[in-house]
């Protein structure tokens, strides 16, 4: 299943299953990029900054 989002931040989604893989874009020029993810108890964060700049992940 594929979600293509386009919004403006903060924002929170919560999905369930059992792997997630998300490709998230900073449009802005202005300011950083944190992407939070959450695992049965495990918390993941990847921060990226610059217009264009991608966070790309992959949970299982």
């Amino acid at each position: 299943m594929t979600h293509e989002l386009e919004e403006t931040v903060p924002i929170e989604r919560i999905y369930e299953g059992e792997a997630l893989e998300a490709s998230v874009r900073q449009m802005s020029r202005e300011g950083a990029l944190t992407v939070e993810v959450r695992k049965g108890g495990s918390v993941s964060r990847s921060s990226t900054s610059g217009q264009g700049s991608v966070v790309r992940l992959r949970v299982r």
